[in-house]
C-alpha cells in the first residue's frame, strides 16, 4: 500500500513537471519567434550578448512543447498528431543539418 502511494505521488510530480516544461518550451519558442518577426535582439538571444537562436530551432521548440503538452491527452488522435509533429521536428533537424553542410555560414 505504501509503494502505491509513493509511486502515485511520484507520477503526479512528474506530470506536473512535464506540464511546466511544455509551457516553458512553448513560451521560449514564442519569444524567439517574436524577436525575429519584430527584430528585437534580446528576444532572439534571451541572454544579452549570447548567440541568437535560429527560427527553425524556435519552431522546433514550439513543436516539441506542443507534443509534450498533448502527450497528456490519452487518445488515438493525439498519438497520431504527436507522431506527425515528431516527423516535422525530424525534418527541421535534417534541413538544419543540410543547410550547415551546403552553406558554411548559414
Amino acid at each position: 500500500m505504501i509503494e502505491t502511494n509513493i509511486s502515485h505521488n511520484l507520477v503526479s510530480r512528474f506530470k506536473g513537471f512535464s506540464w511546466a516544461a511544455s509551457i516553458t518550451i512553448i513560451c521560449l519558442g514564442c519569444f524567439v519567434l517574436l524577436g525575429w518577426v519584430f527584430d528585437i535582439g534580446i528576444l532572439k538571444t534571451l541572454i544579452a550578448g549570447a548567440i541568437s537562436m535560429k527560427v527553425n530551432t524556435a519552431i522546433t521548440f514550439l513543436l516539441s512543447g506542443f507534443s509534450l503538452l498533448l502527450a497528456h491527452i490519452s487518445s488515438r488522435t493525439s498519438e497520431m498528431a504527436n507522431a506527425r509533429r515528431g516527423n516535422l521536428q525530424r525534418y527541421a533537424g535534417q534541413l538544419s543539418t543540410g543547410q550547415k553542410m551546403m552553406f558554411e555560414n548559414a
